[in-house]
């Protein structure tokens, strides 16, 4: 049974079963958040943002200040990530002539690099998963069209 919208068209019931368009003429995809959790959550896209950050500005509080953080909280970030990793992800060099430096140590580099890489297979995976569970709703049909039922 069609619905009436506030305009007047006629409107079936989604795939979902539920009244109205699906997806409003949107594409419909499923999205993850990776992170790492081990005592508590200690890297994901958030903390990554700010390890880039620090590694293309060479300063914590312009990171910060970059992304729109608190330099206590991104410091915070930092503290955590390498407590719950149990060795160095940003190399401090103290202020002076020209103040202090920051720079991401090779094992942080590394580990950015596979957790982008994982990230990379794990949001693979999720759009595989999504295409086979809500065939109707994936717009990557054979076609290009997403049928709506």
């Amino acid at each position: 049974m069609a619905d009436q919208h506030s305009s007047g068209e006629a409107r079936g019931a989604s795939p979902l079963g539920v009244p109205g368009t699906a997806t409003a003429g949107r594409p419909v995809r499923a999205q993850a958040k990776t992170v790492l959790v081990g005592g508590t959550r200690f890297l994901g896209p958030g903390v990554v943002e700010l390890l880039e950050a620090i590694a293309s500005t060479g300063s914590v509080k312009q990171a910060c200040q970059q992304i729109g953080l608190s330099y206590t909280k991104g410091w915070r970030l930092v503290h955590t990530l390498e407590a719950e990793l149990g060795f160095a992800c940003v190399a401090r060099q103290q202020g002076g002539i020209g103040g202090g430096r920051a720079s991401l140590t090779p094992e942080c580099r590394a580990l950015l690099d596979r957790f982008e890489d994982f990230t990379a297979q794990v949001d693979a995976s999720v759009a595989a998963l999504f295409a086979e569970h809500f065939p109707d709703l994936d717009g990557r049909g054979a076609s290009g069209s997403r049928p709506i039922a």
